[in-house]
């Protein structure tokens, strides 16, 4: 599922045009529209009365949760809804994280590893890190598996995806790697 999910998002996001004159602000609107395009798919599966799918370009969860993205850079919860005291107002909370997600493609291990620890603390059934594809993408891998293994707390499954830096979006060969931590042999397959 989520495989498909992610190859889906990216195939979308990398065919938006856009014209930002100034690559650092083209890469940065790249990058966006691929949080958001990885959102609608999400939205897609989990389309239902009953789940939100948070992220900062999509402001249907405002009126009710007076936010677009909640904590991450996309958040995809159940919800249920209890009564004020007060105003007998329907409020609604979460019940279950189903999907935390993080995407960072500065190529900064340090800002990949911050992204990770709210992953490591996310209390959510499964967890995606999502880091620019490129040479030394490998040694990320190995630097992220003990981030990796304390993120599987719980059972959560940990995934991590390399896509394409922004800026080579034009390239012929845009290639996704989507792996999985598996916690028993502390191994990315």
């Amino acid at each position: 599922m989520i495989h498909e999910t992610i190859k889906t998002a990216f195939e979308t996001a990398s065919k938006i045009p856009l014209e930002p004159a100034i690559p650092k602000k083209l890469h940065a609107a790249r990058a966006r529209c691929w949080v958001e395009s990885l959102a609608a798919e999400f939205r897609k599966e989990f389309g239902k009365p009953d789940w939100r799918v948070f992220s900062i370009d999509c402001d249907e969860n405002k009126k009710e949760f007076r936010r677009n993205e909640f904590l991450f850079d996309i958040t995809v919860s159940r919800v249920d809804f209890i009564t004020s005291p007060v105003h007998a107002k329907s409020i609604p909370f979460m019940t279950d994280l189903e999907w935390a997600v993080e995407s960072e493609f500065s190529g900064n291990t340090r800002n990949v590893i911050d992204d990770f620890n709210k992953l490591v603390v996310a209390r959510s059934k499964n967890k995606l890190m999502v880091i620019a594809a490129g040479p030394r993408e490998k040694d990320v891998w190995e630097t992220l598996r003990p981030c990796a293994a304390a993120a599987t707390f719980g059972g959560a499954r940990v995934f991590l995806a390399a896509i394409p830096h922004p800026r080579h979006w034009n390239s012929e060969s845009l290639q996704v790697t989507i792996l999985e931590f598996k916690a028993t042999d502390g191994l990315w397959v």
